[in-house]
């Protein structure tokens, strides 16, 4: 990890002044965007507290970022690298619908791939009704993906 230093001076004057700041925070599961009113030297804290977990994810990141770019470069007509993604689920709404059909309506799922062989990409989207994103779907949509493949 890294050691930064805020400031090297303090003013305490300026760090009595009060702000007004957004920040993301965790409600129900949902990421959402609050606003905090204190003071700057409070504001400092705040992201004092966040820059560790902040600093580790970034190292991770580029970290995998170098490992995934070293796969890719060394793919050939043998081997396959897959980036696989599931979209949130959406809710399928007709265009013109009547007020009541507003509450009914079907989920579905979206599963992508981005498969490279031999230096070519082939992009892959799938849609479903199951919306567990569990491991029996990954495997039913990769196996539906690298048949396409072969």
């Amino acid at each position: 990890m890294q050691n930064c230093k805020v400031f090297e001076t303090y003013d305490t004057e300026l760090l009595a002044e009060s702000i007004t700041w957004l920040q993301w925070e965790t409600e129900d599961k949902c990421a959402v965007k609050s606003m905090h009113e204190s003071t700057i030297s409070d504001a400092l804290d705040a992201l004092r507290e966040q820059l560790e977990p902040f600093l580790a994810h970034c190292f991770i990141k580029r970290k995998q970022s170098v490992a995934f770019e070293s796969c890719r470069s060394s793919v050939s007509q043998h081997t396959a690298l897959k980036q696989v993604d599931f979209f949130e689920n959406y809710s399928s709404q007709y265009q013109d619908e009547i007020q009541s059909a507003h509450w009914h309506f079907r989920q579905i799922s979206v599963f992508t791939c981005v498969v490279w062989v031999d230096n070519t990409s082939h992009s892959y989207a799938l849609i479903t009704d199951y919306l567990s994103h569990d491991k029996y779907a990954v495997y039913t949509f990769l196996h539906v993906i690298l048949a396409k493949i072969k």
